[in-house]
């Protein structure tokens, strides 16, 4: 007979925590570089993920957060509060304004 170890004795480890709705660090990886304005497949070069890694973890995070599009997604995790605001700023959203309205 072999003797079982129970769980929970011992000096126990504490799993980390992700920010909603990451479940690991290369969920938040991805969100940072969604954020940058990186597109998937260069998200993927710049983790050496596959493209069809990057969608399947975006898409697990927008059924997360319930997003319809991958638009809906972003103004999302902008009002969770995982992109600084300064985000907007090197990505020169400034620029919106300039842009025709009711075209």
């Amino acid at each position: 007979m072999s003797a079982r170890r129970s769980k929970g004795k011992g000096k126990s480890k504490e799993a980390p925590t992700y920010p909603y709705p990451c479940s690991d660090e290369i969920d938040v990886q991805i969100l940072s570089l969604m954020g940058e304005g990186l597109p998937d497949s260069a998200i993927g070069k710049k983790l050496t993920l596959g493209l069809r890694t990057v969608q399947r973890r975006v898409q697990r995070m927008m059924e997360r957060t319930s997003s319809p599009s991958r638009f809906a997604f972003g103004i999302t995790i902008c009002q969770i509060g995982l992109l600084q605001e300064d985000t907007f700023d090197e990505i020169g959203v400034e620029h919106l304004a300039q842009l025709p309205v009711g075209h």
